[in-house]
Formats: structure tokens, C-alpha cells, sequence
């Protein structure tokens, strides 16, 4: 029997090969499984933002006490877009999801006029809600780079945009949400949001923030 059923430890391994406990738990917070080599984790920080870990190894323990369970080692990895939207999307996800769950359990003894509340009203919110969804692929780093440009116009160069780049900057204009200004006194590039950025930032609120009738 593990120690207070903490069947799963993860440690979090340095550069210099030190390990540093991250999380004890068991394999029900893996939905049933334990982290294998090769698998990415993400975790969810108290500033709201998610650290990626990389499994290296896993190690099955077996202790003088009993305590026997899974070691599993990761390692600290950069947050790259796909890493980024994957996490943004299973979150927005979650999120409607839950929104029609609760609507459901508060509606559940009622009755309701018409078809109001079926799975094809609910499948119909969730079509409307689409419409709205964003079209130009950008991630959540993307998405804030284009937004701070809305809020601070007068920000317009990749020294004063936080977390941009010019590989950034010429995604963005590739797709159509910003184009290209003068450039600088200093000689340096400038960007201006398109209408369409505007639009884009609009449509990830709407579809973000939907609520259903």
C-alpha cells in the first residue's frame, strides 16, 4: 500500500540531473493511467498560465514499507504554440461543456416548452456557438500579441509588442490581421492591426465566451 495512496510521484528533474518532487497523486488524476516516456504534461500554475514537462523515465518502486509505486521523472519544456493551443482548447472545451451540464441539472425536474433543452436544441446552441469560432489558426501567443496591438496602438514595433518577433509578425500578416506600416525614425518596422485582426479577436471572445439561451 502506498503512503496516503500516493501510487504516483513525479519529480522534476535539472540540468544537473538533481531531482525535485512536483506532484504525489495516484492514477486516478491520470484519468486512470500513469505518465509514460514520451508523454507531455500540463500543468496548471497558480499565475494562470500552464508549465509543459516532458516524461523521461518511468520507474516502478518497491519500498522496505510498503509504499510501492510509480517514480515518473520530466523535464521542463519550452511552451511551444501546439503545446499552447492544446491546452487552450481542451480548457474551452471543458468550459461549454460544463456550462451545458450545469444548465441541464437546473432544468432537469422542469418542463420545458417545445423542443427547448433536448440534445438537438443543445447540438444547435453548440453550431450557433461555431459560427462564431476563430478562422485564422492563431495560437493563445498569437492571439495576445494581436490583442495588446488592439489596446495599445501606439505600440507598434516587435521591441515594444511583448513576447513578438518578427517570425511572429509576419505570421500575423500572412493571415491577414496586421499589415505592414512606415517604417521608423530609427528605421525599424512597424505594424498596424487590420480590420480583420480586430474581427478575429472578436470572434475568440464571442466564441470563448458564449452563453447559451
Amino acid at each position: 500500500m502506498a503512503v496516503r495512496n500516493f501510487s504516483v510521484r513525479v519529480f522534476q528533474i535539472d540540468r544537473g540531473g538533481a531531482l525535485e518532487p512536483l506532484l504525489s497523486t495516484d492514477e486516478d488524476h491520470f484519468a486512470g493511467a500513469v505518465p509514460n516516456v514520451g508523454d507531455t504534461l500540463a500543468s496548471w500554475g497558480f499565475d494562470g498560465t500552464y508549465s509543459f514537462f516532458s516524461v523521461q523515465r518511468r520507474i516502478f518502486i518497491e519500498a522496505a514499507r510498503g509504499d510501492h509505486g510509480w517514480l515518473v521523472i520530466v523535464r521542463a519544456i519550452d511552451a511551444a504554440p501546439l503545446l499552447e493551443e492544446a491546452a487552450t482548447a481542451w480548457n474551452e472545451d471543458t468550459k461549454f461543456w460544463a456550462e451545458i451540464e450545469e444548465r441541464e441539472l437546473e432544468e432537469e425536474q422542469e418542463r420545458l416548452s417545445g423542443e427547448r433543452g433536448t440534445l438537438e436544441w443543445w447540438r444547435r446552441q453548440r453550431d450557433e456557438r461555431d459560427k462564431h469560432k476563430p478562422i485564422h489558426g492563431l495560437d493563445g501567443r498569437e492571439q495576445g500579441v494581436l490583442r495588446f496591438m488592439i489596446l495599445h496602438p501606439e505600440q507598434i514595433t516587435v521591441g515594444e509588442i511583448p513576447r513578438a518577433g518578427e517570425k511572429t509578425m509576419e505570421k500575423l500578416l500572412k493571415v491577414g490581421v496586421v499589415r505592414e506600416g512606415s517604417k521608423n525614425s530609427l528605421g525599424l518596422r512597424t505594424w498596424l492591426v487590420t480590420e480583420e485582426g480586430k474581427a478575429e479577436i472578436d470572434r475568440a471572445d464571442t466564441w470563448k465566451n458564449w452563453k447559451v439561451d
